[in-house]
């Protein structure tokens, strides 16, 4: 398994990421420790305990998602949000309204990807990481054959320097829209004083 804490991010790249909106991105429904508990909770012990039956997490894998010791099997995961949406679907319930976090999957990882507009080697060098680590986090769940997923700390790192981007792009767009401001200001005075003065008759 990759770890990809020991890298560090490349900062510098921040310069070349013109503008940042998430709130335009449509969050999928990605793995984290806390995300799994309210799945669970929302389906209720009994019903639950009958659905991870089916998908075959037991109760070590279980716990340890709970406790955030260790991370689910993350195609058991997904299966678990299926079968879980299913039984949901009774009750009007969308887990996409419900779950908590922006956890990880591979398509969540592509959304903060083309945000960035970045191309893959530049958007790595952000993250510290490799190419080869990236492709292989950013696989698609119908590539089951080079797929692995991202670790919940890595996950955690990466939503950190995404934010760390965040914080300095739009603070950057600020600083430019000030500047602009200031000039469009002094120019429109500048017109305003050359401008003849219209008087109006009554």
């Amino acid at each position: 398994m990759t770890v990809y804490a020991k890298h560090k991010p490349d900062l510098s790249m921040i310069e070349e990421i013109g503008e940042l909106n998430p709130e335009a991105q449509v969050v999928g429904l990605g793995y984290t420790s806390a995300n799994y508990k309210k799945v669970l909770s929302l389906l209720g012990k009994d019903v639950s305990n009958s659905i991870l039956k089916s998908v075959k997490i037991d109760a070590q894998e279980s716990t340890d998602a709970k406790n955030n010791t260790k991370d689910l099997d993350y195609i058991k995961y997904e299966n678990l949000l299926i079968a879980a949406q299913k039984h949901l679907d009774k009750e009007g319930i969308n887990l996409r309204d419900e779950l908590p976090d922006f956890g990880y999957s591979p398509y969540n990882l592509a959304i903060i990807h083309a945000d960035t507009g970045l191309k893959q080697p530049d958007f790595a060098k952000l993250l510290g990481i490799s190419v080869v680590d990236l492709r292989r986090n950013l696989a698609t769940m119908t590539s089951f054959t080079h797929f692995e997923a991202m670790p919940s700390d890595t996950w955690s790192y990466v939503l950190t320097v995404y934010l760390q981007a965040l914080l300095a792009v739009d603070k950057r767009l600020r600083k430019r829209r000030t500047a602009q401001n200031r000039v469009f200001t002094e120019v429109s005075t500048e017109r305003a004083l050359r401008s003849p003065t219209i008087e109006i008759n009554a």
